[in-house]
């Protein structure tokens, strides 16, 4: 279901970092200030960004998300100035704080009880699959096409991978009801 969210990380874990060395003199001090800044948004924003959204409806966190994380990708192929980079950088926080913490919640109360970890499971293979093909598949973007097209192309995955999820979540919440807040 998250295969575009794992696949954009594992752009940023590794081809983001070559693209990065092209747009900036500095481009050390420019991903240490970004390392930096990523970990203190994740703390800061997880928890307030969690609990504002946990009255919305799963359809609705998804899409925001989504549009926040295509957003992003934009904003990584064009970022050029430390700025502009960090204003990326908190669309990306505030969509993986808000995605990542609900669907979890989503899988567990979808799950019964008795098969919860297999669902669980099922869910994270994601991760790996992104991991192992994203870094080759990116990397042969970047080096024919460039960093902005490689950003471009992962937004147009994100925004067709949004498309795919909420549809998902929306016959998944017809099948099962376990709560009203989903």
């Amino acid at each position: 279901m998250s295969v575009p969210v794992s696949l954009f990380y594992a752009q940023l874990e590794s081809n983001y970092r070559l693209y990065l060395e092209t747009l900036f003199d500095d481009f050390l001090f420019t991903l240490t200030v970004y390392t930096v800044c990523r970990a203190l948004l994740s703390i800061t924003m997880q928890i307030p960004l969690v609990k504002w959204t946990e009255g919305l409806n799963i359809k609705t966190i998804v899409s925001i998300s989504y549009v926040c994380y295509a957003v992003a990708a934009i904003g990584f192929a064009f970022s050029s100035s430390i700025f502009w980079l960090l204003s990326t950088a908190v669309l990306f926080t505030a969509a993986e704080s808000m995605l990542l913490n609900h669907m979890q919640t989503f899988v567990s109360r979808l799950a019964p009880n008795h098969i919860r970890g297999g669902y669980f499971a099922f869910f994270g293979p994601h991760w790996d699959i992104s991991r192992t093909i994203g870094p080759f598949l990116g990397g042969m973007i970047f080096i024919k096409f460039g960093g902005a097209a490689l950003f471009l192309a992962i937004a147009g995955i994100m925004a067709l991978g949004g498309i795919a999820q909420y549809r998902a979540v929306s016959r998944l919440k017809k099948l099962v009801l376990y709560s009203t807040w989903y």
